[in-house]
């Protein structure tokens, strides 16, 4: 569903004839952020239909859908023109019966406000995907900017220690490890969700966009044994990505592998490495099953020595 920060609106056969139709419409449109409504009542030169033209802007980016919701009856589209024309549209004379009424004050022409809002979003811990959508134009415009601002407060942010749960999957392949970490059971793609696959001998992080879950796909022992620990563990992590860097910011990591975990490195499972795995999952048909683990060394039974 489109996005709009300017919308026009017509309303036919409003409940009055005067300005209360204008100030039931502002207080409809106050959940949604509404800093400026300009509008008059008028008579179709043509159909005779009386009805109320007006147009509102917002503080930022709206859902079409959701201010549909807020208005229901109404017929809203999204501003083609420049703010004059639109303001002249529902403040012409020759159709005029009531108004014209006007709530707030219009956005400054030319006010960078775009920036200032991106940046605040930023700041926020916007991700690239909310810029996108809320901010696209700045996005476009000033790309590295952007980015170079993200990062900065990316660093900061990611600065605190974080507590990072790690589950283990591990099977045959081909029964499903990597389809239910990635989808809901309606086949819809999960949010929040990013796959690091081997694809080169170099570990990339490309498009890393701050996903709270870090799903490690198929894995055999392909990152370094050192990196790992740092991948699984909570301290501030700088992630390699072409042109530049990223920083970790997942509070779960998931480890799928057709290999048991004590097989991924030569030097086998490490008491530093142990400590970082919380869960082991076994995927038998028809489901997973969780490995109970030894309270002693968090082995599971068939690798477990305390006995």
């Amino acid at each position: 569903m489109s996005r709009v920060r300017c919308i026009m609106i017509t309303q036919n056969n409003p409940d009055g004839a005067d300005r209360s139709v204008f100030d039931d419409l502002v207080k409809a449109l106050e959940p949604a952020g509404v800093t400026y409504v300009k509008g008059q009542l008028e008579v179709g030169a043509e159909s005779a239909t009386p009805h109320l033209q007006a147009y509102a802007e917002f503080k930022g980016q709206q859902k079409m859908k959701r201010l549909i919701g807020l208005m229901k009856g109404m017929h809203l589209e999204k501003r083609m023109g420049s703010q004059g024309q639109a303001i002249d549209y529902v403040t012409k004379m020759d159709t005029r019966t009531a108004g014209p009424w006007e709530h707030g004050k219009p956005r400054k022409q030319g006010e960078r406000t775009d920036i200032k809002a991106a940046s605040s979003a930023i700041k926020d811990g916007a991700s690239w995907a909310d810029l996108a959508d809320e901010h696209p134009g700045v996005v476009m415009k000033y790309t590295r900017g952007v980015g170079k601002l993200k990062s900065i407060y990316d660093k900061a942010d990611s600065a605190a220690w974080r507590e990072v749960d790690v589950d283990v999957i591990y099977g045959e392949t081909g029964t499903g490890k990597t389809r239910g970490v990635l989808y809901d059971e309606d086949g819809s793609r999960k949010d929040g969700v990013y796959v690091l696959t081997c694809a080169s001998d170099t570990l990339w992080f490309d498009g890393y966009d701050g996903e709270q879950t870090l799903l490690i796909d198929e894995f055999t022992g392909w990152i370094k044994y050192a990196f790992l620990l740092r991948l699984l563990d909570g301290h501030q992590t700088r992630l390699p990505v072409k042109g530049g860097f990223g920083w970790a910011r997942w509070t779960r990591v998931v480890l799928t592998s057709n290999a048991e975990p004590e097989t991924w490195y030569k030097r086998g499972m490490t008491p530093a490495l142990r400590r970082r795995l919380h869960r082991y999952y076994a995927d038998k048909e028809p489901s997973l099953v969780l490995m109970d683990m030894c309270a002693h060394c968090n082995m599971i039974p068939d690798y477990c020595t305390c006995l």
